[in-house]
């Protein structure tokens, strides 16, 4: 993969648009989700709580929405279930949070935060996360999520303000 260094700003123009994305986007490039958790926490540091659990919660959607429950547990990202669950409560989405407590409580409540051990788990449990992942996008409309986050975002917005150098992948397409 390709890498470019580019400049991010996310000010106050941005922070009352209506796209997370833009928002998430230095955390996202920044963050390094696939080594250790050590390594994990300490590419965090930078970040303040609420822009860790944005990031969190955007890497839970994006995981469900492109493989389910199964994938978000089985990658990398299922180490961030802690922050998902924390801003499921920061944003104030209860449904979609019982939803994600009900995947939890299918792997014992407290999944392990490294990736083989939960892949063990995921292996001998066998849980069948189908309906959860039918609720999913349901939820994500009926709920307002996206609407949800961006208020939260603007409720917070010093705590998301970014301007700096990011390292993020170039796509061919």
């Amino acid at each position: 993969m390709k890498w470019e260094q580019v400049h991010l700003t996310v000010d106050y123009s941005v922070i009352n648009g209506d796209d997370p994305w833009p928002i998430i986007e230095p955390i996202w490039w920044q963050v390094d989700i696939h080594d250790t958790n050590e390594d994990y926490e300490l590419s965090l540091l930078q970040f303040t709580l609420p822009q860790r659990l944005m990031f969190a919660f955007q890497w839970y959607r994006s995981e469900v929405s492109n493989g389910g429950h199964q994938q978000f547990y089985y990658n990398n990202t299922g180490r961030v279930w802690p922050d998902v669950l924390r801003a499921l409560e920061a944003i104030d989405a209860p449904n979609m949070r019982g939803l994600f407590v009900r995947s939890l409580e299918m792997l014992g409540d407290k999944p392990p935060l490294i990736r083989d051990d939960r892949c063990e788990l995921l292996d001998k449990l066998k849980p069948d996360f189908s309906s959860l992942d039918e609720q999913f996008s349901r939820l994500e409309e009926d709920e307002g999520i996206d609407e949800l986050v961006m208020q939260y975002i603007q409720n917070h917005p010093k705590d998301f303000y970014f301007d700096g150098l990011v390292r993020r992948a170039v796509f061919p397409w």
